[in-house]
């Protein structure tokens, strides 16, 4: 066997057993300040929400209105069918979902941002946000509704119910999101006091919050384990379950939107602001912001689109050998340092979901390098390792590298399986590896290694 292959397969396979003497590597998170550049919008439209999935981002708003993008500077326009103010948009398993939340809602479909399809949904439907989270497309806002494929659409419960008693929810900004085993959607009122509903069946049954206060929530993010929630008082709360909230901060004016990305949070309102304080002004409302391919990207009134700088320097090409054992997260943290990068995420399966994304977020490199992704499971394929092709697919190692990205230098953000229920998968023990070399030198004197596994029961 020549000295590449050989060496290919002891990095590979024993690096476990290293790992195993010297345990996982402390989790470190490093993000630089930002800086933003308001880029050409080809509309006036006020732009409500933004979604980044499938290598685009997309943004809808009034009017009708729909933008997409695939680098956050260049935008196209499309319209919705029909005349509607969006209020709303998600991603999830292959499929953006839009939101005309006003009067009696609709729903409408996209595989890739540009072409969309109205779905119909027997009955009326009162709602003010659309979410995809562990697995599964919800609506919230007088009614809670659910699909596994956002074209069949199951009513689960009246929001009145749940609170017993008459409430109120803000078409105008309501947000939805997933950790820690936990539906959490906002954007509800109850006799001037600020409601917040709760799943831990994922969507089946719903449990009422009532805060002591009125905040005017308008979003909710979660990341790093803890959910954050933000209204028009301006105040921040935090929660790790979903239940249990404190306010941590205000912002100093009205908040409309959380952005959440690389182990940091942004708020949209009279500015975009950090958690430290710091704040950029242009000019306008920020009603929401986006993380995708390493940069944030916020939409506001009269058409404003903003685009934050990297949030990370250049990586170094691999000198020297570096080996990283990952602990298990939910979404992965783009970092300038080989210890400060944690490139592979698994989903809402880290936090105890049923939902299993794996999701690869890598630097730039300042300069060219090859890419290999990896995946082993010891227990049904002993032996065995397969690595992902060019084209998407998974091919058994037998010898001779051929990386997944070939003399490659940008940003990398996919993910190459998409979204799948994780029951899926034979029990067992699956290991994920993304390996870096500098481009056209398969010699293994050079690398940047990274390994992370989960269990199927």
């Amino acid at each position: 066997m020549k000295r590449s292959n050989l060496l290919t397969i002891t990095v590979f396979t024993t690096l476990f057993l290293v790992m195993a003497s010297w345990g996982q590597r402390v989790q470190s998170s490093w993000a630089k300040e930002l800086t933003w550049t308001q880029v050409t919008s080809p509309v006036p439209a006020n732009l409500r929400r933004i979604v980044y999935g499938n290598g685009k981002f997309v943004a809808v708003g009034e009017g009708s209105t729909v933008l997409y993008s695939t680098d956050g500077e260049n935008w196209s326009k499309t319209v919705i069918p029909g005349t509607c103010n969006l209020t709303g948009i998600a991603y999830g398993a292959g499929r953006f979902v839009a939101l005309c939340g006003e009067g009696f809602a609709k729903v409408y479909t996209s595989n890739s941002g540009q072409a969309w399809d109205a779905v119909g949904i027997s009955g009326s439907l009162g709602v003010g946000a659309v979410g995809y989270e562990n697995g599964e497309y919800l609506l919230t806002g007088e009614q809670i509704w659910t699909s596994q494929d956002a074209i069949s659409w199951h009513m689960v419960a009246q929001a009145d119910n749940v609170f017993s008693g008459n409430v109120n929810y803000r078409v105008d900004g309501a947000g939805i999101a997933y950790g820690n085993g936990t539906l959490v959607a906002v954007g509800f009122l109850k006799g001037g006091q600020e409601g917040i509903l709760y799943s831990k069946d994922n969507g089946i049954t719903w449990g009422p919050v009532t805060l002591e206060s009125g905040y005017g929530l308008r979003d909710v993010a979660f990341q790093n384990g803890v959910f954050r929630a933000v209204g028009v008082t301006g105040d921040v709360l935090e929660s790790q379950d979903g239940i249990k909230w404190s306010v941590i901060k205000n912002l100093g004016g009205e908040g409309f939107g959380i952005g959440a990305g690389n182990g940091v949070f942004l708020y949209g309102g009279s500015g975009i602001i950090d958690d430290s304080g710091e704040t950029f002004s242009p000019g306008t409302h920020i009603w929401d912001i986006a993380f995708g391919k390493g940069f944030f990207v916020a939409v506001g009134d009269n058409g404003a689109i903003l685009k934050s700088s990297p949030v990370a320097e250049d990586l170094s090409v691999p000198s020297g050998t570096d080996f990283f054992g990952e602990s298990l997260r939910d979404e992965p943290i783009m970092g300038n340092t080989s210890a400060t990068t944690h490139p592979i995420g698994i989903g809402d399966y880290a936090e105890g979901g049923s939902e299993l994304k794996i999701r690869i977020l890598l630097n730039r490199f300042n300069g060219p390098v090859d890419i290999y992704f990896g995946v082993a499971a010891p227990d049904i394929l002993p032996g065995k390792l397969f690595l992902l092709t060019s084209a998407g697919s998974l091919m058994e190692y037998k010898g001779g590298l051929v990386p997944w990205k070939a003399n490659y230098q940008d940003v990398v953000d996919e993910t190459p399986f998409g979204a799948f229920d994780a029951s899926i998968l034979p029990p067992g023990n699956y290991q994920l590896y993304l390996l870096v070399l500098p481009a056209q030198d398969v010699s293994l004197e050079n690398f940047l290694l990274y390994a992370t596994s989960f269990n199927i029961q």
